[in-house]
Parts: structure tokens; sequence; C-alpha cells
């Protein structure tokens, strides 16, 4: 890649960074969209140290029960649903960033101190895990309602035409960073046999990450937001019936969430408890998605902004597909030299539903009462998330209620539950197709 001769080493790592696309790189608002990108990294690796797979390590180390495994696995998309009041929050405030920033800085710190929670009870305490869960929950909450009103400010700064690219911009150097982060963690808290001191430290660094996020975001200038009146819900049926599109779309991508999550909730458990993968394993299984998330996220960036967020969506969803199958044809005593295959696909997926969903749904949303309907699908989201994990959970106990030695033998009271929710999505897909006469989710 050649430079012209005088560009600062600035404009060179612009110029590296935005792929040399003019757009992005003369845009008005690159600066804070460049802080943005450093927040949202510095955001994901501290969130991957006191989230995820780290979490579920520490309660399965305390002893959680399948049960609280899999509802930890969801619960940050469940507490969605309480979006619905981040309208109330911040719709016709003209100044968000500072309590967006306090809301994101006190959740996200207080999650990182859970690890500390069995310091404060007996030895064997039935409480340890409640608390942990209780806390963590009421963070995502917390969390959840910041969110809306930080989607106000990327939306505020953004402009409408290549926001599918910065979107892929920020996420491909995120998952670019990010393995580095979470292998290193994983192999440290092998070492040390996965001990609650490996814990307290992996948690403590991630705090620290969360507080240097805090500052970056801090930085962001203040956009300037479409006027509107302050939020109430008497007003919320009239929305709602002036935007049928949205009720439709968000209607659809109900369906979508149930059943994607009737088995995404299981994949840790799966590997880990059931299969015996390492922590180390386990997280090479996700620097394998991120490294196909960071290599496609670009090309789903630049397909949305060509063909419009809901095609790509609609792959997505097929990409879905492929993944829940690969689970089910998988058997467990292949997984440890196949298991790159489903988090492959679950890498395509989600890369591609990460970048079509924002652009789509902001197709749709109107920049009237925006944190509104922000908060709706949050909510809608949330709920599709809950009910597809109980569908999840249920179909999985019927079959170990059962006591079939043949199905417990090759864990198909996992594989059944893949295999249902890629029916059912198989099933979403042909809907969509024959309503729209082509994938126009």
């Amino acid at each position: 890649m050649k430079y012209q001769k005088g560009i600062t080493f600035r404009e060179r790592v612009a110029h590296l960074v935005y792929g040399n696309d003019p757009q992005l790189i003369n845009s008005p608002t690159r600066r804070d969209q460049s802080i943005l990108t450093i927040e949202a990294v510095i955001a994901i690796c501290g969130l991957t140290l006191i989230q995820g797979n780290f979490l579920q390590g520490l309660l399965i180390y305390l002893g959680a029960t399948d049960a609280v495994l899999s509802f930890i696995s969801i619960v940050g998309v469940v507490a969605g649903a309480s979006a619905i009041f981040g309208g109330y929050i911040f719709e016709g405030r003209q100044r968000r960033k500072g309590i967006i920033v306090a809301m994101i800085l006190m959740a996200r710190l207080t999650c990182s101190l859970v690890v500390f929670m069995p310091l404060l009870f007996p030895k064997n305490s039935p409480y340890v895990i409640p608390t942990i869960v209780g806390v963590v929950a009421f963070c995502y909450v917390v969390t959840a309602l910041a969110d809306t009103g930080y989607n106000s400010i990327l939306v505020g700064l953004i402009p409408i035409d290549s926001r599918g690219r910065v979107f892929a911009v920020r996420n491909k150097v995120m998952q670019i960073v990010v393995p580095v982060i979470s292998l290193t963690a994983a192999a440290y808290l092998d070492r040390f046999g996965g001990s609650y001191t490996g814990f307290i430290v992996i948690y403590s660094i991630g705090g620290i990450l969360i507080i240097c996020e805090a500052i970056m975001l801090s930085r962001v200038n203040e956009p300037i937001y479409p006027p509107s009146k302050k939020f109430s819900f008497k007003v919320l049926p009239k929305l709602l019936k002036g935007n049928i599109p949205f009720c439709v779309f968000t209607a659809e991508m109900f369906l979508m969430y149930v059943f994607i999550y009737i088995s995404a909730s299981f994949n840790t458990m799966y590997l880990m408890k059931y299969n015996n993968f390492s922590y180390t394993l386990i997280t090479a299984t996700s620097v394998c998605s991120t490294l196909v998330m960071a290599f496609l996220y670009s090309k789903w960036g630049r397909l949305s902004d060509r063909v419009g967020g809901g095609k790509v969506l609609f792959i997505s969803i097929l990409l879905r597909v492929a993944e829940a199958l690969s689970w089910v044809l998988i058997p467990p005593v292949a997984l440890k030299f196949l298991f790159f295959v489903p988090y492959a696909l679950a890498a395509a997926a989600g890369s591609s539903m990460t970048i079509s969903l924002f652009s789509r749904k902001f197709e749709i949303i109107p920049e009237e009462n925006m944190t509104v309907f922000i908060g709706i699908q949050g909510a809608v989201f949330g709920g599709a998330t809950a009910l597809g994990s109980f569908l999840g959970t249920q179909i999985k106990q019927l079959i170990e209620n059962s006591g079939n030695e043949v199905l417990l033998s090759g864990m198909w009271q996992f594989r059944f539950v893949y295999l249902t929710g890629a029916v059912m999505m198989i099933g979403l897909s042909a809907f969509l197709l024959m309503k729209n006469k082509g994938p126009k989710v």
C-alpha cells in the first residue's frame, strides 16, 4: 500500500483501518467514529473477561446447575426487554452522553465485582450463585437501558449511507483484538487449574478496561438529536399504529430470536461441561469465530450498503440454519476435531446479522421517538430470547427425563434441541420467501 509523500502516521492508520474508503476517511465525523471504535474495542475486551465463557466458568467452579448456566448465557438478551423504558429516560433529552456513560460504567464495573461475591458469604453458602445471577441480571438491565441512548449517539454521528461500512470497521477491529485477550486469559486460567485466584485476576483486569471504556466514551461529541417531546406510554398505541412496517419487521424478528435461542444458550455448556473442553480449547473455538468474523465484516458491510440490510439479514437466517444442523450432525466424539465447523458458520451468521440487523432496523425506525422504537425492539427481542431458551430447556429435560441411554449417550438431549431450532428457522425462511416473493426481510 502506497501513501502520498508527507502523510502523517495518523492518516496512514486511518487509511489502513478504513480500507482506503474515501467516504469514511474524509467523513466530517471521523474523529468521533474513530473514538467510538476504540471505545468499542476496549469495551469488548473488558466484557470478554467478565462475561461469556469466563462467567460460565466461574459459575461452574462454584457448582451452578445446568438451568443456571443456560439462563446466564442469554440473560443479557433477555434483559433487553427493559429497553422499552429507555425511551422514557432519553426521549426529549438533548444531553444524553453523561447519563449514558454513568449507567454503562456503573453496570459493567459492578458486573466485574461479582467475582468477589463468594468472599461475602460463609463457605458453601447456597446464596452465592443466586446473588451473582441477580447482580449480573441487574447489570444487564441497566446496560440495556443505557444502550437505547447509546444507539442514538451512534445514529447521530454515523451517516446513514455509510453505517454498514463503519460498523464493519468497528467490528472487524474488535474481532482482531479480542482473540489475543481471550486466549491469553484462558491460557492463564488453565495454567492455574481454573482456580478462584485466577478468576479474581481476570475479572480485575476486566474492571480496569471498563473504566478505560467510560473515559473514551466521555470524549465523544454530543450529536444533535431530532426534536422530540418527553415520552409517555399513553402514546405508544398511536406510534405503533402509525408504523406498521416496523411492527411487521419486529414480529418477524421475534420469531427469528425464539428459534435461534431454542439452542443457542447451550453451546458453552455443551462443550465445557458435557464434552470436557478446557478453557483454552473453548476460547480457541471463539478465536475461530472471531477470525472468520474479522474477515467477513467489511464484505457484509459493503453488501448491506449496496443491497439493503433486509437481504443480508435473510442470508443470516440461512447461515443460522446451517450452524444448528452442524451441531446435530457432528457426534460428540468428533467435536474436538470438527468444532471449528459450527463456530465458523456461527461467525458468518453473527457477522452478517450484526451488520444487517443494525442497518435494517434503522431503515425502518423513524428518527422521531427513535429511542422509544429501539426500546420496543429490545423488549420484544429480550422476550423472544427468554421464550426460546425456555423451550430449549424443556426439550432437553424431556429427553433427559426419559432415561433413554441410547439418546443420552449420543448427547441427543442437546442435538435434538439444535435440530428443533433448525427446522423452525427453515419454516421462517420459507414464510419470508412466500410473503415477500424474495428475501426482503
